[in-house]
């Protein structure tokens, strides 16, 4: 990928709207300390079953693909995507 700062706040504004808009809902945004590239977001869905469907409409959005065809215009941005399904415990704060 390139060497471009991974998510900046324009850009992070437009992911976020985009994934709101299919019902994925953004909780936190982490990068963390000893890696520049790496990017690790929590996001929420209503269920498993839901959360297939949003992934789905978001990757099949208009307006998703063309901000994605122009975030690739000078090199990948994304190398590696690695989706963790979790489930709440009941001791959760």
């Amino acid at each position: 990928p390139r060497s471009t700062p991974l998510y900046s706040s324009a850009a992070s504004d437009v992911y976020k709207r985009q994934f709101e808009k299919h019902g994925i809902r953004n909780i936190q945004y982490w990068k963390p300390e000893e890696s520049s590239d790496t990017l690790i977001y929590l996001v929420a869905h209503p269920s498993k079953l839901e959360a297939a469907i949003n992934w789905k409409n978001f990757g099949t959005d208009p307006v998703w693909l063309e901000v994605y065809r122009e975030s690739i215009a000078d090199g990948r941005l994304v190398k590696d995507i690695q989706r963790v399904l979790m489930t709440e415990t009941p001791y959760s704060p």
